[in-house]
């Protein structure tokens, strides 16, 4: 009869610490966080993680519950910026992004910020060789026949007349992009505007 007792009392216990134990293993690490409003400081409730195996408490949650409701009505209002922070208005340029306001230490606010690279209105309206770049190596296939190998020259913006010269001779084609029977050597490129008056020149090599 005592065996029995004992029996009937340890079942459950050990039953109800597996469950305890089981429910501990699966809660989710999250969080829940209270909005700020003028009454009320942040409140936030976490789930306990794994490796404390304990159930979450239920009361921590429904006094959150409780504080979010009393104060519906109350609106919610940013912090105010430290001694040491500024708020500034950025634009960008070149304009990738619409103006926006910022934040800034004191002092090292931006009124403009520019892309590394970026040029005024002049130096992008003016046509620059793109290919080939500066010091560039092109290597000829061997499998390809010699009249049917060709070499892009491309430059931007193509506005205008653009032509092309390669070494002393210029080139039929003319335009933003244009094709060249490359041969083997030193060459220098050289792109005109209309008035013939050079605009970019790159050196490159073919071999």
């Amino acid at each position: 009869m005592h065996q029995l007792s004992r029996m009937s009392f340890d079942v459950p216990v050990f039953a109800a610490l597996h469950t305890r134990v089981a429910r501990g293993l699966s809660m989710p690490n999250v969080a829940a966080r209270a909005p700020r409003s003028e009454r009320m400081s942040p409140i936030t409730w976490a789930a306990p993680s794994p490796s404390t195996r304990r159930a979450p408490d239920a009361g921590a949650s429904r006094r959150m519950r409780v504080s979010v409701h009393l104060h519906s009505d109350a609106p919610s209002v940013a912090p105010k910026l430290p001694s040491t922070v500024v708020a500034a208005t950025t634009a960008f340029e070149p304009p990738l992004e619409p103006p926006r306001r910022e934040v800034f230490l004191r002092g090292t606010a931006a009124a403009v910020v520019r892309a590394t690279g970026a040029r005024d209105g002049a130096e992008q309206a003016t046509p620059r060789i793109r290919y080939p770049a500066a010091e560039t190596v092109i290597a000829l296939d061997p499998d390809v026949p010699m009249s049917h190998q060709r070499v892009a020259f491309v430059a931007s913006p193509a506005i205008g007349e653009l032509r092309w010269r390669v070494d002393d001779e210029m080139l039929d084609a003319h335009g933003g992009r244009v094709l060249w029977a490359p041969t083997r050597g030193r060459h220098r490129l050289v792109l005109e505007n209309a008035a013939g008056q050079p605009v970019s020149e790159v050196g490159f090599s073919v071999r």
